[in-house]
């Protein structure tokens, strides 16, 4: 009866462990800098517990690759970069971005960041904010969210004029 029962309980630990090991290989693989590569338009945000008025996001876009991304406003001037590396969290994989803008080339900024099929959120805590937990922000935080709009930026006039 005994060697029954630790044979019971050695099922269930060998079955737990497994489980709690594939779900660790899924948040590591969710967590990879790559997932994220492509061009999103900032759809809505938030900064300090409030949202961001849609006409300040209208034709803001991320470019995310190979472990950076890069923002621009709506007449293509850089606004923000930084690389950034990626770490499992419980709401998706923690961020940590360090900026390569001159003016703040060094400074980091940490958070959250998930990806939903085609739609990425992003939240971070400014310098001396709290890191967020959550996707809504409080203060010294920003949110936004992006959605894909190509996986390709065209190389030349050409490719502009294809159908």
């Amino acid at each position: 009866m005994l060697t029954a029962l630790l044979r019971v309980v050695s099922a269930c630990t060998v079955l737990s462990t497994a489980c709690l090991m594939a779900h660790a290989d899924d948040a590591t693989a969710k967590c990879d800098p790559a997932d994220f590569d492509g061009t999103y338009k900032i759809v809505s945000g938030e900064m300090d517990g409030k949202a961001i008025p849609p006409e300040r996001l209208h034709h803001v876009k991320a470019v995310f690759t190979a472990g950076s991304i890069v923002t621009f406003d709506k007449d293509e001037n850089q606004v923000y970069a930084a690389t950034f590396t990626l770490g499992p969290a419980k709401n998706g994989c923690h961020i940590n971005m360090t900026s390569q803008k001159p003016a703040k080339e060094g400074s980091s900024a940490s958070g959250l960041i998930k990806k939903d099929g085609d739609t990425v959120s992003l939240i971070y805590a400014l310098p001396s904010g709290e890191l967020p937990t959550s996707f809504k922000t409080h203060a010294k935080q920003h949110l936004f969210i992006m959605k894909k709009v190509t996986d390709a930026i065209p190389q030349n006039d050409q490719e502009l004029k294809k159908p």
